[in-house]
């Protein structure tokens, strides 16, 4: 059978890369030119360059305005009738603490069945200074900044992952990584990753 009747290129790149290819494929000539192929059209070849998504997209996307479609008409109170109103979200408040859960697994139809697939971008998020005034109410704005001390981290995928977390310590301001057993003081390139789930802030007033 051939690959493109079985396989899309996304579930090619969740294989173990050139043993996976030349074991589909037969081939080790065309195995490596699929393979150079799906690191160019992916972004992950050495010196590539690769898509910076922030917090901050993440909570434009969130509060950005949206027509409602046919399907979903609103009752206009004024007119009384149905519309396609223009709807979106704000922060009613600001809690002390502000657990932020990105989505990192989604849901899709491959073949008429139901997937699942780990969203990996990396999310760029601030350490310290969180602002999150631009989406709140004025009454709020005064106590909109975050700073952040954890991160729960999930690595692998759908397949088979792990979890890790990195806190840090409210008295001695050290960042220390939990690994199962393993207690280990950070490193500042691990707190921000491309492997961060949950994110933990406090706000920056308390």
């Amino acid at each position: 059978m051939c690959i493109r009747d079985r396989y899309t290129l996304e579930d090619i790149l969740k294989l173990n890369k050139k043993f996976a290819l030349n074991l589909l494929l037969k081939d080790t000539e065309g195995a490596n030119r699929l393979l150079k192929h799906l690191n160019t059209i992916t972004g992950s070849m050495p010196g590539a360059a690769k898509r910076t998504i922030t917090l901050y997209n993440c909570f434009d996307a969130f509060s950005k305005e949206e027509q409602l479609d046919s399907a979903n008409l609103w009752d206009c109170e004024n007119c009384k009738t149905k519309v396609q109103a223009i709807k979106s979200a704000t922060l009613c408040s600001l809690p002390p603490i502000l657990i932020i859960h990105l989505k990192r697994f989604k849901q899709r139809m491959l073949y008429h069945y139901s997937t699942s697939k780990k969203v990996a971008e990396y999310v760029e998020y601030p350490i310290e200074g969180l602002e999150l005034g631009k989406y709140v109410g004025e009454e709020y704005k005064s106590k909109a900044r975050y700073n952040l001390f954890g991160v729960t981290n999930h690595i692998g995928d759908t397949g088979g992952g792990h979890y890790t977390a990195i806190c840090k310590n409210s008295i001695s301001n050290i960042w220390m990584e939990f690994d199962d057993q393993r207690v280990l003081k950070a490193k500042e390139s691990s707190i921000v990753t491309e492997f961060g789930y949950i994110l933990y802030y406090r706000r920056a007033d308390l």
